[in-house]
């Protein structure tokens, strides 16, 4: 496969051909990916139910380790004063930026599993949780995250969505094909992050706007195009926690645990099967 171009998503956007965008996103996504599980002391921990039920933890996205996460596009108040806007409206701005931010919810993925050693320590509460390997088998809701240098600063993006989406709101009509075009491109920040976090080669499953829960909530994998491959114990998950994870492998019919060990020639993890 070709490598993604941005030249060929730009033209898609421009063109307003939302669906063949989504389709060409789509196509670059992988057919697997991981996702790192943290673990405490308290074997009936519910994330474990969680992979048991055949589901997965969707969180807030504002909730993120990362205290710039969504921050990517900043709203440029300078330009925005300079072209008369008043501080009300500015104001009013801001608060549909933060309210949509909030509607937000997301699932984090990597590429990476035996061949990132952070990872593992950073996601996993020190190697005692698990990870679980997905097969994405549908994959329009899977987006990857775009490692940036510096934030990027809009006026004209976000005054140009609020006013198509008053337009709509007042006419009582659908979206324009121009506020669908805005809000693709305020969604963008939802997949930026600094470059400093880009080891993690991080994908995001990410939840369309509706009413959510305040924290998060579980959502089935047949729902969003995931299924469970293969899960593996963490090098210091508990005997309790192995045994838990060998059980939920049994129920979803997925063959024997795997056990992560250490690489006696590389920095790798390897897998051993229980």
């Amino acid at each position: 496969m070709d490598s993604f171009s941005i030249d060929i998503y730009s033209k898609l956007m421009e063109s307003h051909k939302f669906e063949e965008v989504d389709k060409y996103r789509a196509s670059f996504i992988p057919t697997y990916l991981f996702k790192f599980i943290s673990l405490g002391t308290d074997v009936y921990d519910n994330k474990l139910d969680t992979v048991a039920n055949d589901k997965i933890w969707v969180a807030k996205g504002v909730a993120q380790n990362d205290p710039f996460e969504f921050k990517g596009y900043y709203l440029d108040e300078e330009r925005l004063i300079d072209v008369g806007y008043p501080k009300e409206a500015i104001d009013t701005l801001h608060y549909m930026m933060s309210g949509i931010d909030k509607a937000i919810f997301i699932a984090s993925f990597t590429t990476k599993m035996n061949d990132c050693i952070p990872m593992w320590a950073h996601y996993t509460n020190n190697h005692k949780g698990f990870c679980v390997k997905y097969r994405l088998t549908d994959k329009n809701l899977f987006y990857k995250v775009s490692y940036e240098p510096e934030m990027i600063k809009s006026a004209s993006i976000v005054t140009n969505y609020y006013a198509e989406m008053r337009k709509s709101f007042d006419s009582k009509t659908e979206p324009s094909d121009e506020a669908n075009f805005y809000q693709k491109l305020l969604s963008f920040k939802y997949f930026m992050k600094h470059d400093s976090w880009k080891y993690e080669d991080e994908y995001r499953l990410v939840m369309p706007l509706g009413h959510r829960p305040e924290n998060g909530y579980a959502v089935e994998h047949d729902m969003i195009g995931l299924k469970v491959e293969n899960i593996y114990a963490g090098l210091k998950c508990s005997d309790a926690h192995k045994k838990k994870l060998s059980e939920i492998c049994e129920s979803l019919n997925i063959g024997k645990l795997i056990n992560i060990t250490t690489s006696k020639t590389s920095y790798i993890f390897e897998e051993e099967y229980i």
